[in-house]
């Protein structure tokens, strides 16, 4: 097997991911501020153990799906430990059909607000997980 070396300009990449990761970090406490403020998040949801519980168990089931799945393609597409975080990283970030299903779910009145908020807590764990630096 060929020996991998690394992208043209990665090292520049990797110099700059420190401080995308602190923007990111930031965009996202103000995009959860806005939410909270707006209405989207129920601020109560910090204290609120049986929408922790459900958010801890949709995390738990979500992260540990896409693991499962990104496992899988290491030795059926036969790729390397890197590229099968990588797929995991890409793939965990990717919520927004659940968050639009959750909704239409509480306009059908088929979830109730804390399930929204369970749902809301994945997405920023997702986003979290996602820009993880190893």
């Amino acid at each position: 097997m060929a020996e991998r070396r690394p992208a043209p300009g990665s090292k520049a990449v990797d110099r700059e991911r420190p401080r995308e990761r602190h923007e990111a970090r930031k965009l996202l406490a103000r995009g959860l501020d806005l939410a909270s403020r707006c209405g989207f998040i129920d601020p109560s949801v910090m204290i609120d153990p049986g929408t922790l519980g459900l958010a801890a168990a949709f995390t738990a089931a979500s992260f540990g799906g896409k693991l499962a799945a990104a496992a899988l393609c290491g030795p059926l597409f036969k790729v390397s430990r890197d590229e099968v975080e990588l797929i995991f990283s890409l793939s965990v970030a990717q919520t927004a059909a659940t968050l639009a299903a959750t909704f239409v779910g509480l306009k059908l009145g088929l979830f109730d607000t804390s399930v929204v908020n369970a749902v809301m807590i994945v997405i920023v764990a997702g986003v979290l997980a996602s820009s993880r630096r190893r």
